[in-house]
């Protein structure tokens, strides 16, 4: 999950029923709201994303597989409008990117493999008036390359590349 990067949203997930704060089979928490957790069953997968502190906008997917690749969590802040930050991770499948920022601000994101991508020369991007995107999938094998791009407005960002 990408979320305002001035929030702290948390995610939470259970098989078979809604989950609840204190009733869960994964969540993802930490003190940003770039949320992410593996889990496995079967059934029908609930989620919810619920607000520790904090409101805004927010977007979420759910995965099939467990991630052979991650970046980690990387974050920085971006100036201004034009200003990127780049990250890669090597591996071979399906490469997603997601994005947390803040509210107020359009941050892109784009995904390439084996060369840093552009807002021009990409595989995937995730592209909305909002600064929380997800760019995916794009196959490959190799070095998947990711930049954060400030369309308008600045602040910090959270983001983490996942290879499938």
């Amino acid at each position: 999950m990408a979320g305002n990067e001035n929030a702290d949203f948390n995610l939470y997930a259970k098989w078979g029923s809604p989950p609840t704060t204190s009733s869960y089979d994964a969540i993802g928490y930490s003190s940003t709201s770039l949320e992410y957790f593996t889990t496995s069953g079967s059934g029908t997968l609930y989620i919810m994303v619920h607000s520790y502190s904090g409101s805004g906008n927010w977007k979420c997917w759910a995965l099939s597989g467990s991630p052979g690749a991650n970046s980690g969590r990387k974050s920085g802040t971006l100036s201004g409008t034009g200003a990127t930050a780049t990250y890669s991770l090597s591996g071979t499948g399906k490469g997603y990117a997601f994005n947390s920022g803040p509210d107020g601000s359009d941050f892109d994101l784009y995904t390439k493999w084996n060369s840093p991508p552009t807002t021009s020369d990409y595989d995937a991007r995730g592209y909305s008036s909002w600064a929380q995107e997800i760019a995916g999938p794009a196959s490959g094998s190799g070095t998947l390359y990711f930049i954060v791009h400030s369309y308008s407005g600045s602040g910090e960002y959270a983001t983490v590349g996942l290879i499938f």
